[in-house]
């Protein structure tokens, strides 16, 4: 939860640093060790719709480049937040 955290607060748009730092390693381990997590969102009457699913990183040719928008907003961003960004 810190990594992604840092993660989040640094505005990359990359989640792996360059090779060459020192902790391009931890943040590589990270994105394996989270990559198969799907999350599901059904909702609990079925004429509400299917519901969707979200990873926890959006990739690029295998290579998970940034978190996915919709888990930042559901376990990072305050929801205040949410609310002026869709109101703006």
């Amino acid at each position: 939860l810190v990594l992604l955290s840092q993660i989040f607060n640094s505005n990359s748009k990359r989640i792996l640093p360059d090779k060459k730092e020192k902790n391009y390693k931890k943040y590589l381990n990270l994105s394996k060790t989270l990559s198969p997590i799907v999350f599901a969102v059904k909702p609990k009457l079925r004429e509400s719709g299917e519901g969707f699913e979200f990873p926890i990183f959006d990739y690029e040719e295998n290579v998970a480049i940034s978190i996915n928008l919709v888990f930042q907003v559901i376990f990072f961003i305050k929801m205040n937040d949410v609310k002026s960004l869709i109101n703006s």
